[in-house]
């Protein structure tokens, strides 16, 4: 179980999402925020007491495709990924064209944290956040917004450093 998620309007402003009652929309809200980092619901009962779900708001999230039921147990939240974003962010760092960009900024940077100084770093840090960004290929595959940092300036950065985004 997560201490934070995000949520992405994709989902949660959807007119099937919107359609659900609003106890039935607050109750798919906190199985998340309960859920591992999976959506999975090992501890189905307990967190039905914590939340003080009606019978009727987890059966309206079961009928529209939200909330599935794994085993006794077991429940699973099957939009998880796509709801929190991680499953879209995942995929778009794993593309050709963020490999071609991250090469591109380490090389350009030959390998020299902007921060520091270090040399030998290997991590290259969009100034602008790469959530905020990656809709927009003109932004998110830009050179000019990234710089590549060693682990403990990259740590800082998103901190509260140089390059700040979060």
């Amino acid at each position: 179980m997560a201490n934070k998620r995000m949520f992405t309007m994709k989902i949660v402003d959807s007119d099937q999402f919107l359609n659900m009652s609003i106890e039935a929309q607050c109750a798919y809200f906190q199985l998340c925020m309960r859920s591992d980092d999976d959506g999975y619901l090992r501890s189905w009962k307990r967190t039905i007491r914590i939340i003080d779900a009606k019978e009727e708001f987890v059966s309206e999230l079961i009928s529209n495709g939200y909330l599935e039921k794994k085993s006794e147990n077991v429940y699973k939240l099957p939009l998880f990924k796509e709801t929190t974003g991680y499953g879209e962010r995942d995929k778009q760092r794993h593309t050709k064209e963020y490999k071609k960009w991250r090469k591109e900024v380490l090389k350009r940077d030959n390998y020299i944290c902007q921060m520091c100084g270090k040399p030998n770093s290997n991590i290259a840090h969009h100034k602008v956040r790469f959530r905020d960004c990656y809709d927009d290929k003109n932004i998110v595959y830009d050179i000019g917004n990234g710089v590549c940092l060693c682990k403990r300036c990259h740590k800082i950065a998103h901190g509260g450093g140089n390059y700040i985004n979060g």
